[in-house]
């Protein structure tokens, strides 16, 4: 059994360096892996991991149905929800509803995580939700200071944004 382990890091790791080496030959590929059923967690999380670097905007809506898949183990969602932060946009309107689903209904180090991505995603519908976070005692010190950053980068975007338009 332990060969397999081994066989299946090793795929993991080159579909990893396809990413950093930004190889597109292999994005079609990739992007087949990551919606197949038959693929272990290790090899779906690499190929989040290699499309995030290169930056592939067509990963979105495979990476998005994992998130939104309950099934999905938790290491996947967090990987996902991390690329959202790279590859979203606040225009599209299935990353707001999911990363909104997330922020709702998780907890833990996903929900810590989507408070960052919406930060950084940009959506300043958000910042009210954050100043609340950041008062909030009760809430997890990773939690308050996500909360605390991404109301920061918001309300930065509102200024930059009533600068230009003004």
């Amino acid at each position: 059994a332990n060969s397999s382990n081994e066989s299946k890091t090793i795929r993991a790791n080159a579909i990893r360096s396809l990413g950093k080496l930004r190889y597109e030959g292999s994005v079609g590929k990739i992007l087949e892996i990551l919606q197949a059923n038959d693929v272990e967690t290790e090899i779906k999380e690499a190929s989040i991991f290699a499309l995030q670097s290169m930056k592939i905007r067509r990963a979105v809506t495979p990476i998005l149905s994992l998130l939104n898949d309950i099934q999905s183990p938790s290491g996947l969602r967090l990987a996902g929800v991390k690329a959202i932060g790279f590859l979203g946009d606040s225009s599209d309107e299935s990353v707001v509803n999911t990363l909104s689903s997330i922020f709702q209904n998780e907890t833990g180090e996903i929900y810590e995580t989507a408070i960052s991505v919406i930060g950084k995603v940009g959506l300043v519908q958000f910042s009210d939700d954050f100043l609340s976070i950041v008062a909030d005692r009760g809430a997890t010190p990773h939690a308050r200071q996500n909360a605390a950053l991404s109301y920061l980068n918001l309300e930065l975007q509102k200024l930059l944004y009533c600068w230009r338009s003004g």
